[in-house]
């Protein structure tokens, strides 16, 4: 069998080359994931964010996360 060499990452960034046997199907992406609760309007406020709508999530969001799993029944969907 013929086997190509591809070099894996893991979250810190090292790497390794790694040989992977032919036909082995490799997935890469940016998978989604939508986050759902029902909030305050005080949270709404908190973060800047407008009821019903739907964001892109920036570095001032961040804190939003641990605010929502801490004090709100969240559920996850992919999306």
């Amino acid at each position: 069998r013929r086997r190509r060499m591809v070099e894996t990452k893991t979250h810190d960034g090292a790497g390794a080359p790694r040989a992977l046997p032919e036909g082995v199907i490799l997935g890469m992406g940016n998978p989604l994931l939508d986050v759902s609760a029902h909030v305050t309007p005080d949270f709404h406020e908190k973060y800047g964010i407008k009821s019903g709508t739907a964001i892109l999530a920036e570095a001032h969001h961040e804190p939003l996360y641990e605010d929502l799993v801490q004090n709100f029944k969240v559920d996850y969907v992919a999306g």
